[in-house]
């Protein structure tokens, strides 16, 4: 008998921190996705009130990344997670906290409102870290439901899908990192 995606749902455990922390995470996507515009703003030679509200959206952003990344590894902590997922979870929480830097620093007027130079560097190392470390855990422990043999695009298999997913994404930022990092504040 086929079950509904409710009753899949609730098999969850504690499924409202679940919610929670997909809903911290969309509010943090949206005031990201704010501060690029706010910035490509600024590199196109703009002047407008985006322009000058960027630095600020970067800290609400990273304030949230922050928070969401508390509230996963509490989860993780509280379901009794592999050790890999809650080392990768306290990897990409660090990364959080350098993220924080950057905007906040930016915000102070730290190197003409650019902020400190290495801190998104230092931030990616550690988010894609937590990445790396939280795909070789899906490998060595398959999460509940994963089983690429029914399908590769199956409900249960699409944490597995997204978690490499973001790893390869975070292989380019690691790289557009070190090829754009304003090294020693030059």
């Amino acid at each position: 008998e086929a079950r509904s995606w409710k009753q899949i749902a609730k098999e969850v455990p504690f499924q409202d921190q679940q919610v929670l922390i997909s809903w911290v995470f969309i509010f943090a996507s949206i005031t990201l996705l704010l501060d690029f515009i706010s910035l490509q703003s600024l590199v196109a030679g703009g002047t407008s009130y985006i322009v000058k509200l960027g630095n600020w959206f970067g800290v609400v952003s990273c304030m949230a990344w922050f928070l969401g990344f508390v509230v996963l590894l509490h989860w993780r902590l509280r379901v009794g997670g592999t050790k890999g997922s809650v080392i990768g979870a306290v990897l990409k929480l660090i990364g959080s906290v350098f993220f924080n830097l950057q905007p906040a620093s930016g915000t102070a007027g730290t190197a003409g409102g650019a902020g400190i130079w290495w801190s998104n560097l230092v931030g990616i190392l550690f988010f894609h870290a937590g990445n790396v470390v939280s795909c070789a855990d899906m490998w060595a422990f398959p999460p509940p439901g994963a089983d690429f043999k029914s399908g590769f695009f199956r409900h249960g298999n699409l944490p597995v899908i997204g978690m490499w997913t973001y790893q390869m994404a975070t292989w380019c930022l690691v790289a557009s990192n070190l090829f754009a990092c304003n090294w020693n504040g030059a």
